[in-house]
This record gives C-alpha cells, structure tokens and sequence, in this order.
C-alpha cells in the first residue's frame, strides 16, 4: 500500500525488539501524548548529540534542500528492556535530525518507549495499544529479538525485517550497559506507512526497500530459541516491469475503499463543503490515489445546531449506513458530553507534541481556524482517513 507521497534516504544507529511493555502514549489517530515525543518538523539542532551509526551515514549539508515531503503518520515502539534511554534518544534525535536535513515532515510521528518486562508483557502492550489507537496502531517494533509461544498478538500481526534470507540487526545497550548485537525489527503487516517505513530503515541501518515484500513472512515461525528455519520459502510474488520508466517522484496508483466524512453545518456551509471535497480529491488525484467511493454529507442540521444535538446527527446517521458509517467528521471543535455517542465512538486527532491538529473551515462570514479533525476509533478505512488528514494539514 502506498501512502502519501514517497521518498527514500541514508543513515544511522540502533538495536531492535524482542519483548513486550507498557506504552506512554494515548493517543487518538496518529499522535501522541507522550511529552518525551518531539515532532520531526522541530526547529532545534540536535545533530550532535546521535549516538554511534550502526549503518549510513548522516546528512549535514546545509546547501540546497530536496523538494519537501510530508507523510501523514508514523508510530514507532521501542522496547525498554534491551534499549537504555541514551540509546532511545540517540535513534529518536538521529531520525528526526534524518528528516529535517532531507525536507521530511510527519504530521504525526510517535515514539512509544516502555515495557522492560518480558515478550509476554511486550505482546500484552502492542495488542492494548494497537485496540485503544485503532486508526495509528504501532507500525515498527525496535529492541525486540525473537518472538516465542506468548506472543499470540505480535506472531500473526507482525513480521521481522529480513535482507534476503538473513535477519536486519542492530546493536542496543540497555539501562543496566548489557549490550545486544541482534536486536530485530519487526514491521506491522498491514501498515498503512509504508512508504516513510522506507525511510526510517534507509536512516536505521541503510536497507533499501524491494520491490515485493517487507521481511519474509517465514519469519513469524521462529522461536525465542532463534531457530531460523532453512526449509521457508519465501514468497514473492514476480511483478513485470513496465518498458517505460515512471519518474521517481511520481507514486505507483493505489485503490483505496469507501469513506465517509460527515460536516458540521453549523461551521461548513455548502460553498466550503464543496471547497473541502475538492481540495481532498485534487489530494488524492496528485498522488495517484482512488478512493472507491466518498460519501460527502454535509449536516442538515439548524444553523445553530449544538454539539450534542451535532452527536446525535451522527449516531443518527451510523444507525442508517451500519455499513459505510462516518469515518471522519470535520467541522467541530470540543465539548461533546462525557457520554456522548462521539465520545464515546470518535477521537480529535493531535499531533507528537500533543496539541490538536486544526484545519479552517467556512460558514457564511464566519472563519473558524481552530475546527478539529475526529476520526472513528473503529474506522476500517485508515489509508484514506490518512490521506484526508494530510491533504487539510499539508502546508500549502
């Protein structure tokens, strides 16, 4: 699956997972409200203070930039027991370094740091994560070795990076200066950022991505015994190259299915509604994406329409479409009753620092430059929800 725009580059350090722990972040979509998080788009220097590469090396020219580039989301763990705080800094500070020198922006990049117990606890904490963060589960595992017969979550929903038939590995030193040379990286299987996944292991340790799949699907079998097993084939699947040569900078098209975006009348009126829906699928023209269908509803609602009366438009609308219900609604800011239908089903998205993400929406000669973005915690749709966000959030 391709997510918004794509990109590749070089560099740096760090040893990957093998148990499992509990999770600092709660956060709604893509986001985190982890205070140690710091957004890639940070203005501050801190190329100096990444610890020792394992692989690449770093960009620090400080002449011309590529084009900038913006990826919706990334939410990455890392598993305390095998990886000490100096060195879950120093991957944290040489990401984010990474992707300033190259023009990368994540709109949502999320470090989730914790659980020093067992790989029974690191299984208990992804699978809680992943069903509270529904729409930004955990899409990379670093610290982490191999996993065994307890990990009943991460076996089916996870696969270890592999180059060929050898595992990617890195070096971590945890809390107490026990060093492990294979630490693994484990990868989401049906992770919707793939494409800034490329990047984070072009930085990690200089991987460049194939053409067909992320690590081998063989992997899932092994033990905490680390047995690699020679009788696994590896899968992958021919794809006929085309005669002509598509541009690097231009996405592979991608089909996505329906979703459903519900608007606040009372914030949007049918002129801005229309702007809106057009300014999500110029979005999803530029990069090659089809969603299969949008269903666009602006609210009927009396123009002085209050929240809870917005919430029960929606339960409303949800009780009527059981099977396209509202993905997205757009328009509204907060208050909604502590046991509201949108409380209860819905989410503001923020971003890494924790702040909500805001968009500006019309309603006659009334601007609203602070409306959030709520998204459905149970929301099937995620890769189009993620493009919607980036096309209201991409700086212009």
């Amino acid at each position: 699956m391709k997510k918004p725009l794509l990109v590749l580059s070089s560099i740096l350090l760090l040893g990957l997972l093998a148990s499992c722990g509990q999770p600092e972040n709660h956060n709604p979509g893509a986001v985190t409200d982890d205070t140690s998080s710091t957004p890639a788009s940070t203005t501050e220097d801190t190329s100096d203070t990444s610890a020792e590469s394992t692989g690449g090396e770093q960009s620090t020219d400080t002449g011309s930039l590529p084009d900038p580039v913006t990826y919706p989301a990334l939410t990455i763990a890392v598993y305390q027991k095998f990886v000490g705080e100096t060195d879950y800094n120093a991957t944290k500070t040489g990401f984010e370094t990474y992707l300033r020198n190259h023009n990368i922006t994540i709109t949502n990049l999320v470090w989730d740091y914790g659980v020093t117990g067992n790989l029974s606890a690191l299984n208990t904490h992804v699978e809680e994560y992943n069903t509270e963060h529904s729409t930004a589960k955990i899409d990379v595992i670093l610290g982490a070795k191999a996993w065994n017969n307890d990990c009943t979550y991460l076996k089916p929903n996870y696969t270890v990076l592999k180059d060929g038939d050898n595992f990617v590995e890195m070096t971590y030193t945890n809390d107490s200066g026990t060093e492990s040379t294979d630490r693994r990286i484990w990868l989401l299987n049906d992770t919707p950022n793939l494409e800034v996944i490329k990047v984070l292991l072009k930085e990690l340790v200089n991987y460049d991505w194939p053409e067909d799949v992320p690590g081998d699907d063989s992997s899932s079998s092994e033990t905490s015994s680390e047995t690699s097993s020679s009788s696994e084939e590896s899968s992958s699947s021919e794809e006929q190259s085309s005669s002509e040569e598509q541009s690097s900078s231009e996405a592979d098209p991608v089909t996505l299915p329906v979703i459903t975006v519900h608007l606040y009348q009372r914030y949007v009126d049918a002129t801005n509604s229309a702007s809106l829906k057009s300014t999500y699928e110029s979005y999803l023209t530029a990069h090659s994406v089809t969603v299969t269908k949008i269903n666009w509803v602006l609210g009927t609602g009396a123009a002085n329409e209050g929240v809870n009366d917005y919430s029960a438009d929606i339960e409303a609308y949800d009780e009527a479409h059981p099977e396209e219900k509202v993905d997205v609604f757009l328009g509204a800011k907060a208050n909604f009753g502590s046991t509201s239908y949108v409380t209860t089903n819905f989410e503001a998205l923020k971003d890494a620092g924790g702040n909500y993400i805001t968009m500006t929406t019309v309603n006659g000669d009334t601007t609203s430059t602070d409306r959030r973005i709520w998204v459905s915690k149970t929301t099937t749709n995620t890769s189009a929800v993620e493009y919607l966000v980036a096309a209201f959030t991409a700086e212009a």
